[in-house]
């Protein structure tokens, strides 16, 4: 979805609306936006963050996050042990109960990360795809026809948060997967991804519902 952090959100910029919830999650500390598109750099400074210019290298459709990231802590010069949370400007649903969980799931465990999960509604194994000629067919036909109940309990990435301290962030290659990576569940009301339409309706949805109606 092209410009999607620059979507009106209840009356704001999208990456404003998360530096301003930032601001109320996290009271002073420190606000880091990295980006090579110059609207985007207007409106995060507009409210507050600081820049970080992204270079070329590091700005096509093809690059992970984990290198940005990397990129972002050696320009801010980060101690080892200082706290780094990742998030993305859709993370508008992330609480203060996230980040204690996390934290508690850290304690004593400096060389790990926690990153935020939810548990799939259908087990993988229960997947379907159409084929060319619009058929459909079971993903793996080895255990389909198996119980529900029976199948191990899966989860996806909920691109919620990432958190860990600095040094652990720039000697991992991968975020997700090892020994490193620790989890937190939450709810698929609690998180929302945005690559649609679909999505961004999802977001506004979830975030008014708990405006609403969560304490």
């Amino acid at each position: 979805m092209k410009r999607k952090n620059l979507l009106d959100f209840f009356g704001v910029p999208l990456i404003g609306k998360m530096i301003m919830h930032l601001r109320v999650l996290f009271n002073d500390a420190a606000i880091y936006v990295s980006t090579d598109d110059l609207e985007i750099a207007d409106v995060a400074r507009e409210f507050g963050a600081c820049l970080i210019e992204r270079p070329s290298e590091l700005s096509d459709d093809y690059v992970g996050v984990l290198p940005v990231i990397k990129h972002a802590i050696k320009k801010i010069g980060c101690a080892d042990d200082d706290e780094i949370i990742v998030v993305y400007p859709f993370s508008l649903l992330l609480s203060v109960a996230h980040i204690a969980s996390a934290r508690k799931r850290l304690e004593g465990r400096q060389n790990c990360l926690c990153v935020s999960v939810c548990e799939t509604r259908t087990p993988l194994e229960k997947a379907l795809v159409l084929s060319q000629d619009d058929g459909l067919r079971p993903l793996s036909s080895e255990r389909f026809h198996g119980r529900t109940q029976d199948m191990s309990k899966t989860y996806f990435d909920s691109a919620l948060f990432y958190l860990g301290n600095a040094k652990l962030w720039l000697n991992i290659s991968t975020i997700l997967g090892g020994n490193h990576c620790l989890a937190v569940e939450i709810s698929e009301l609690e998180c929302q991804d945005v690559d649609t339409l679909t999505d961004y309706l999802l977001l506004k949805a979830k975030y008014t519902f708990k405006n609403e109606n969560w304490v």
